[in-house]
C-alpha cells in the first residue's frame, strides 16, 4: 500500500488535503511506478505491476547480507543517524505490541513459519499480522502453531485492492466476502482483525463526502467483527496522520470512533521530499505520530505504527539499516504508541530481530520469550467516550 506521501514538515490540512498520491496495482505496498499507468493502459499497469513486484520481492531480499547489492535506487548511501541522539526514557518492554508482519504463504510454510517464530520470539516480539486472502487447512495449521507458541494472531484483510472504485465501495457482495473472511479468522482464534485498503483508489476525485462513505464500511465491519467479540483495527497512509485525505477518503477524525486502534504506515522511504525524509528517520515517525495524536484527542485509540527496517530508495549497509530502524523505534518509543508493527513483503526481519536483543543485553537482561507465562496483548485501557 505504497504511496507518495507529504512530507511531515508541511502538514496536511483537512482543507487543502487531497492525498495526490499515485497507488499501485500491487497489494504490498510496494515502490510506486507512475508514468506507465497514465500512458499504456491495461498493458501500462501490467508492466507497472510486474516492476513493482520485481522490485519488491528483491528488496524484501534484501533484508539479508546482500542489501547493498539489490537496492540500486540511488548511487548515494544512506547516511547513518546516530543512535543516542533520541534516546527514549521507557523500553519497548512497556509497549502492548510488538509484531511482524507475514504473508499467508509464509505462514503456511511450516518451516519458515517456525524459524520466524523462534527468531522473533528471542527478540521479544509478540505478535504476527498474517495476511488471509481465503481459507486453506494449511493456513489454520499455521495459525495453531503461530497461537501454541503463545503469539497474537491478528489476521490482515485487504477490503479493496489498490483501493475501491466508485462503484465498489458500497458493493455488499464484495464485502460481505471480507465479513465472511473475518469472522473465519475469528473462528480461528483472533481477538483483533486488521483492515487494510480501507480507502478509495488514489486515482478517484477528490470530495469532502470519501470520507463518510468509507466510514459506512467501516460500520458495517465494526458490527460485524463486534458481534464475534472481536476489536477493529485498521491501516492508513502516512499522510492522514496529518489530515484528512479528501481522494482516497481517510479521516481520523471521522474514522477514530468507529474503530479500536489505528496503524498508520510511517516508512520514511514513502514521505516526501524522501531524500530529507530518509535522513531524518527519527523526526519523520515522531512528527507523525505527535500530528495522530492531535486528530484523534477527541476519541483517543490506541496507535500502532506500521515502520520500516529498509528504505528502497537506497543502498544501505547492514549497520544503516539498523540505525534506521531504531531510529524509527526510538520515535515510538517517545509518543504515546501502545506498540509497533514491522513491515516487510518478504517477511525477512533479521536485522530488526537482531536490534532488539541487542536493546535488551544493553538494559542487562534477555528479550523476553513472548508466550513465556504472558497473555496475549489485549486491548488498552482507554478513557471512556
Amino acid at each position: 500500500m505504497s504511496s507518495r506521501l507529504a512530507s511531515p514538515s508541511s502538514p496536511l490540512s483537512s482543507s487543502t488535503s487531497t492525498s495526490t498520491s499515485a497507488s499501485t496495482s500491487e497489494s504490498t505496498r510496494s515502490p510506486e511506478v507512475r508514468s506507465p499507468r497514465r500512458r499504456w493502459g491495461r498493458w501500462g499497469r501490467l508492466v507497472a505491476g510486474l516492476g513493482v513486484l520485481s522490485t519488491t520481492w528483491a528488496l524484501a531480499l534484501g533484508s539479508s547480507a546482500h542489501a547493498t547489492e539489490l537496492a540500486q535506487a540511488s548511487p548515494e548511501p544512506l547516511p547513518v543517524p546516530g543512535r543516542a541522539e533520541r534516546k527514549s526514557q521507557r523500553s519497548e518492554d512497556s509497549l502492548a505490541v510488538k509484531g511482524i508482519y507475514v504473508q499467508q504463504l509464509t505462514a503456511q510454510d511450516p518451516s519458515r513459519l517456525r524459524e520466524l517464530i523462534d527468531k522473533a520470539k528471542k527478540a521479544g516480539f509478540n505478535t504476527f499480522v498474517v495476511d488471509l486472502w481465503r481459507r486453506s487447512p494449511k493456513y489454520v495449521k499455521a495459525i495453531e502453531t503461530i497461537k501454541a507458541a503463545g503469539l497474537h494472531y491478528v489476521p490482515r484483510v485487504t477490503i479493496f485492492p489498490d483501493g475501491a472504485r466508485r462503484e465498489q465501495i458500497d458493493d455488499r457482495s464484495l464485502l460481505e466476502h471480507r465479513a465472511r473472511l473475518l469472522e473465519y479468522a475469528i473462528d480461528l482464534g483472533a481477538t483483533d482483525v486488521q483492515l487494510d485498503y480501507i480507502r478509495f483508489s488514489s486515482r478517484n476525485v477528490p470530495s469532502p463526502e470519501n470520507s463518510s462513505k468509507v466510514r459506512e464500511v467501516l460500520r458495517f465491519f465494526r458490527e460485524r467483527v463486534q458481534k464475534r467479540g472481536a476489536r477493529l483495527q485498521i491501516d492508513i497512509f502516512g499522510e492522514v496522520s496529518y489530515g484528512p485525505s479528501l481522494r482516497i477518503g481517510q479521516d481520523m477524525r471521522v474514522f477514530a470512533p468507529e474503530i479500536d486502534a489505528v496503524c498508520p504506515m510511517l516508512y520514511p522511504s514513502h514521505f516526501e521530499p524522501y531524500k530529507e525524509t530518509a535522513k531524518i528517520p527519527y523526526e519523520t515517525v515522531h512528527g507523525a505520530i505527535l500530528a495522530l495524536e492531535r486528530q484523534i484527542k477527541a476519541s483517543p485509540i490506541p496507535i500502532y505504527p506500521y515502520i520500516e527496517h529498509f528504505n528502497y530508495r537506497y543502498r544501505m549497509s547492514d549497520e544503516a539499516r539498523a540505525a534506521y530502524f531504531e531510529a524509527q523505534l526510538e520515535a515510538v518509543l517517545n509518543s504515546s504508541s501502545q506498540g509497533f508493527y514491522i513491515w516487510s513483503v518478504g517477511n525477512f526481519y533479521d536485522i530488526p530481530f537482531a536490534v532488539l536483543e541487542r536493546r535488551a543485553r544493553e538494559r542487562g537482561q534477555q528479550a523476553p520469550l513472548a508466550g513465556a507465562g504472558a497473555p496475549a496483548p489485549s486491548a488498552p485501557v482507554l478513557p471512556p467516550r
